[in-house]
């Protein structure tokens, strides 16, 4: 429901301020993760659980798109290849912290034990929030180049301008593939974001119980298998894109 919305922001409005405004619902929701935990407290997690969609709603289309910008056209392939990367070993470090924790805490289903693991993870989110006030639109690369490209057509003389070429011509210059063109990579996207997400919503959440209930896994076996994909990811993700260079 929030993501229409953040995403027609990121395209209207400063990505810096769409990020301060996501760092504060981030933080908030934070703290209250933090409080209902210790509390147990479920009617009021699964109500911050909502709030951390509308911040993920908020904060990645304004973060993707100044990323992107930040980069030059044409040369975008390989840091977003390395974030990517970068952004799946992150995903091992939580699992690594929580088996530690597990092993010396007890490695066992106890409700306090996973209460401790989890606000400790939160705890670790809290520092990052942080720096979501510190970008700047106005150094991202490709917004610095569109400001000198104004600034030296304001002190240029004015000069006759060739004819546009038509359309056609332009469409024929992008890459197509049977009936797709650029207009459609967007639709293609939101296509295999909503098949992904929602199929992913169906299983990955109860694997843990499905680990523990007909495997009997212990907690740190379960993270260990959390250990163990990401990094099979980033290994076919580093293939992928020496593949593709």
């Amino acid at each position: 429901m929030s993501t229409v919305p953040g995403g027609y922001a990121s395209d209207h409005c400063r990505r810096d301020t769409i990020l301060k405004w996501s760092a504060g619902t981030g933080l908030s929701c934070a703290f209250l993760t933090l409080y209902a935990l210790y509390m147990n407290h479920m009617p009021l997690l699964y109500f911050v659980f909502a709030l951390w969609g509308l911040f993920f709603a908020i904060q990645v289309p304004a973060l993707e798109a100044l990323f992107a910008d930040s980069i030059p056209q044409g040369k975008r392939a390989y840091p977003i290849t390395i974030k990517y990367v970068l952004t799946t070993v992150a995903t091992i470090v939580g699992p690594c912290i929580c088996v530690v924790l597990f092993q010396v805490e007890g490695d066992s289903w106890n409700l306090w034990e996973l209460q401790l693991v989890l606000m400790v993870g939160m705890s670790l989110g809290i520092p990052p929030l942080f720096l979501l006030f510190f970008f700047n639109d106005d150094l991202a690369y490709e917004n610095s180049i569109k400001a000198a490209v104004v600034s030296a057509k304001e002190t240029q003389p004015l000069v006759a301008l060739e004819a546009p070429s038509s359309a056609s011509n332009m469409e024929s210059e992008h890459n197509t593939f049977l009936w797709f063109g650029p207009r459609h990579v967007p639709y293609l996207l939101f296509t295999s974001d909503f098949i992904i997400c929602n199929g992913a919503g169906l299983t990955i959440n109860f694997f843990p119980v499905f680990f523990q209930h007909d495997y009997n896994m212990t907690p740190s076996q379960v993270n260990l298998l959390w250990v163990a994909q990401p990094l099979l990811v980033v290994v076919l993700s580093l293939v992928c894109q020496r593949c593709a260079t």
